[in-house]
């Protein structure tokens, strides 16, 4: 179990920084793309690709391991 969470927090951190911080933020709580929008100032449809991007790098990823 251990060697999973240390793969993910590897993965995550091979994330391009854009994609790391924004999933960094859904990883704290902050679940809304809206809301992550609004803090950062990005637009939503930013947001949302490139949590959708981070999110299926990671699914790659962790499948290879």
């Amino acid at each position: 179990m251990r060697l999973d969470c240390a793969d993910t927090l590897a993965a995550i951190a091979a994330l391009p920084q854009p994609q790391r911080r924004l999933l960094e933020l859904v990883i704290a709580g902050e679940t809304s793309p809206r809301a992550i929008a609004l803090a950062t100032g990005l637009p939503l449809g930013t947001v949302m690709s490139r949590l959708a991007r981070a999110r299926a790098k990671l699914r790659l990823v962790l499948a290879e391991e």
